[in-house]
């Protein structure tokens, strides 16, 4: 899947559904460490039972509900 694919909007919509009448909540994960990955939280409001997906952004600037994996750090030799 190419990353034009995978933006918010396209994986939203595989997640919640295109033709979904409901609207979505959209509210962005405070990040305790700076230059982190986004991550966002997406919700249906005004359910009896909650509905909430989390997306998070990778390098690529592509959205994925999976977190991209930490980059390893160089040890010292």
């Amino acid at each position: 899947m190419f990353a034009e694919d995978r933006t918010l909007r396209c994986v939203v919509e595989k997640w919640f559904g295109r033709t979904s009448t409901e609207p979505v909540q959209v509210s962005r994960v405070p990040h305790i460490m700076p230059k982190r990955n986004r991550c966002i939280r997406v919700s249906l409001p005004g359910r009896a039972q909650a509905i909430a997906i989390f997306f998070f952004r990778h390098d690529d600037g592509s959205w994925s509900v999976v977190p991209p994996t930490s980059q390893p750090r160089d040890l010292p030799d």
